[in-house]
């Protein structure tokens, strides 16, 4: 009787699984679920289709400039006739990578004496023109990305000049030159032997 038992449930769990077997292969492929959370929200998963690529380009970068200038100018006894010196760093990025890059063109920098209503449209009182041979020897040391450390002789300093601004012009090989202007910076005269 035990095998009669057995032997039933057997045969009828083969029926089963072949029969269920049978049922996937022959079905149509269940429709798969919107890819939408709960909140109505597309899931994270999800990607947009090409229609949508198509119509949303992704945003160009655009090349930048960044630069720190120092308030605080540099005595340089080597540097006459006024052995005065402004320092700041400087970084350059195109519009293809998200990181620093090291200059491959020339860079204009320059400075404006700001101290006085109205200086603001005056021309520059100094400017540096470094072509693309020269400006790799200011690249730093010891940076995890391109950085320039620029101390440039000032030859046009007066102790009377209290506030500049700077502006760094970057010239690439390939693609639009760019521009970055410097807040007003109030001088630091506390290094200089004239104080």
């Amino acid at each position: 009787m035990r095998r009669l038992i057995l032997g039933s449930l057997a045969a009828a769990t083969a029926a089963f699984v072949l029969g269920c077997g049978t049922k996937h292969a022959d079905a149509p492929p269940a429709p798969q679920p919107s890819a939408v959370a709960d909140d109505g929200k597309p899931d994270a998963d999800e990607k947009p289709s090409s229609s949508n690529e198509e119509k949303t380009p992704a945003k160009a970068r655009a090349a930048h400039i960044e630069a720190a200038w120092e308030s605080k100018l540099r005595y340089q006894p080597d540097s006459p006739p006024t052995n005065c010196a402004v320092a700041g760093r400087v970084r350059f990025f195109s519009e293809e990578k998200e990181t620093p890059q090291e200059a491959n063109g020339h860079v204009t920098i320059q400075l404006f004496d700001q101290t006085s209503p109205g200086d603001e449209k005056s021309p520059p009182l100094e400017e540096w023109s470094i072509d693309a041979a020269t400006v790799k020897f200011f690249l730093a040391a010891n940076t995890s990305s391109p950085e320039y450390a620029f101390v440039l002789p000032w030859s046009t300093y007066k102790p009377e000049i209290t506030q500049v601004r700077m502006e760094v012009k970057y010239e690439p090989k390939a693609g639009q030159s760019v521009t970055a202007k410097s807040d007003v910076l109030t001088l630091d005269r506390s290094e200089m032997k004239d104080k």
